[in-house]
């Protein structure tokens, strides 16, 4: 189960990217709790599974984007 916080998120697709520009955040929000996902619910709801890991997930977007 992927649920890293978001800006574990942000910086894979950098990373993934191979990106060379400055990743600027926010200020943030005293409740981060909303940044910090939770399959469980959807999980429960409809017995989904994610079929890739993030990271392939990510390399199949940037890859199928650059065949249009």
């Amino acid at each position: 189960d992927d649920t890293r916080i978001l800006k574990a998120f942000v910086e894979e697709i950098h990373k993934i990217c191979h990106s060379r520009s400055e990743i600027v955040y926010g200020k943030g929000n005293a409740n981060n709790d909303f940044m910090n996902p939770d399959n469980d619910k959807i999980r429960k709801l409809t017995g989904w599974s994610e079929e890739f890991r993030f990271a392939e997930s990510i390399r199949r977007i940037i890859e199928d984007n650059g065949k249009k």
